[in-house]
Order: C-alpha cells, then structure tokens, then sequence
C-alpha cells in the first residue's frame, strides 16, 4: 500500500471520528507487560523470511500505548484507536478497536487490532499484513487510574494455512482519561 493512501484514508478515519466522537472522551493507557509464555510466528507480517520468535525466554518488559476516542461512561466501554508497541529503537503501531466491562474494582478489556502495521526507528515502512491482534485482559483496578493483572494477546493469521502465535502476560496499566463531563483533563472516568 503506498504511504500517501495510507495517508490520506488515517486522515480520513480521524476527520470521521472527531465529527462521530464530539461527546468522545480521549483516553491513554500505558501498559507495561510481561511476557511469561508463547511464541510468535512472525512469517504474516514479515514474509516467508520472518521465522518465529519466543518472546517469554527473554524475560523483558514490553511497554505499549494505546490512545483511543472512548465512548461510554458506565459499566461500558468502547473505543477506537492507535496501539504502539516500543522497545524505544524500534516501534510497531496498529489500529485497534476495545470494549471495557468495569465491574467494582476489576476491569475485563477486549481488544482487536492489526491488518495496518507500522514500523518506526531503525526501520521505517506502513504495510497492510494479514494478521489481526485479539487481546483478552482482566485488570484488578486498585484505584481511577492504575491496574494490574494478565492477559493474553493473540496472533490470528487472516489466510489459512499460516501458523498461531500467543503470548500470555502479566502487566501494570496506567490510564488517563480526558473530556468526561465536568472534567479537564484527570484520570477520573476510567473506573
């Protein structure tokens, strides 16, 4: 996909979203996870030359952010947004789309994102992959704006034959939540 399409559709999707996301709040989480089991078959999103990689045996924390429009203030939420991945040389971002169930002090969160990828650091490139990004997390809310808990973040490959990835984790997510009514700017509405 050339980078001035890809462009010009972003462009569009965000113009789409501030005129259907008026009454939206902004939202931003920042996870900090760890990997403890799976693997990644990376041969979807970068070729047959990808390989696989085994993220849990390198004990490391991967930090992500998530900057979403959110829609919802009860027990419901929703929204649409941009993911990123850092290991601060190098990124990766994708689109992805949550819905939040809050419950009293726990949070259950799914998420889908992919098929756009982004690279940028060392290596810069937009690429249209077949590979989408499921993420089921249950989070102990201990207060309006931090968490913990485990998930887990699925690698589903859009065309048959492709192979699985899968890594389960444990994390910390901070989250901040702008434009809730009476509000300018807390992290106040995201529990």
């Amino acid at each position: 996909m050339k980078r001035s399409t890809l462009i010009a559709v972003l462009v569009a999707v965000l113009l789409l979203g501030g005129v259907l996301g008026a009454g939206a709040q902004v939202r931003l989480d920042a996870d900090l996870n760890w990997p403890l089991i799976g693997g990644i078959a990376l041969d979807p999103v970068f070729g047959s030359s990808g390989g696989s990689l085994d993220l849990s045996q390198y004990h490391l924390i991967l930090p992500d952010f998530r900057l979403y429009y959110q829609w919802g203030d009860g027990k419901w939420r929703g929204g649409l947004g941009l993911r990123i991945y850092t290991v601060i040389i190098e990124s990766l971002f994708f689109p992805e789309a949550y819905v939040e169930l809050d419950l009293p002090h726990f949070a259950l969160d799914v998420s889908l994102g992919g098929f756009v990828f982004g690279a940028f650091g060392l290596y810069n490139d937009v690429t249209a992959a077949g590979l989408l990004l499921p993420d089921v997390a249950a989070y102990w809310a201990i207060n309006d704006w931090f968490r913990l808990g485990a998930g887990a973040l699925l690698f589903v490959p859009t065309g048959f034959g492709s192979s699985f990835g899968y890594i389960g984790y444990i994390g910390a997510r901070f989250v901040w939540v702008y434009g809730k009514k009476g509000d300018s700017g807390s992290a106040k509405g995201a529990r």
